[in-house]
């Protein structure tokens, strides 16, 4: 008989694998979907090719049964009656609107295993935060970072600008730019050469 998934542990017993659907061989998603196929007990068969439109009328047909994406790239997929999330990646903070929808799922952390589960877990949560960059010159004065940081915290605790980037399925959830500059380092560090080797036994 068939297994209804409402968890993602659902998956661990189902004989047949997954079909996720990505975007292009290189994408994110596809690369993302990979390494959960590597790092946990589901069996996943990955498709790339589908963008867009496109992925939401393969979802819609049953030609796909799940993607990875950002929560704001995926609201019209979420919003399917039926659908579930049933995995988040990294440790991002939730933002209200998504808390609301009660777009809450598990972290890809409580399932993972095997000896490329910490370098392959740190590569997503990077690339999760590295998207976010938002920086000044080398050298800046300490008092210019301080005003600018000020701007920054101000724009994104103002109600309008949540307003309107809630009507635009924006998520604003702002990230330490001394996480982002630890995660930088450690990408740029001899580590990177433990990170490919990983990634690469993912997509053998």
């Amino acid at each position: 008989p068939a297994i209804k998934i409402e968890r993602f542990e659902d998956l661990f017993n189902r004989q047949k694998p997954l079909i996720l659907i990505s975007g292009a061989v290189g994408a994110s998603g596809y690369f993302e979907s990979r390494i959960l196929g590597h790092l946990t007990p589901a069996k996943i068969r990955v498709v790339p090719g589908f963008n867009g439109a496109a992925r939401n009328l393969a979802l819609i047909s049953g030609e796909g049964e799940g993607a990875v994406g950002s929560l704001d790239s995926l609201t019209t997929v979420l919003e399917m009656p039926g659908s579930r999330l049933l995995l988040r990646l990294n440790d991002l903070p939730l933002d209200p609107a998504s808390a609301a929808h009660g777009w809450s799922a598990p972290p890809l952390a409580a399932f993972a295993g095997g000896p490329d589960k910490d370098l392959l877990l740190d590569l997503i949560g990077a690339h999760a935060r590295l998207g976010r960059i938002a920086a000044l010159p080398p050298g800046t004065p300490p008092a210019v970072l301080a005003r600018w940081h000020q701007r920054f915290q101000t724009v994104v605790a103002d109600p309008a600008f949540l307003k309107e980037a809630a009507a635009q399925n924006l998520l604003i959830a702002p990230v330490a730019g001394e996480r982002i500059s630890d995660d930088l380092r450690g990408l740029l560090s001899d580590r990177s050469t433990a990170v490919r080797a990983a990634l690469a036994r993912a997509l053998a």
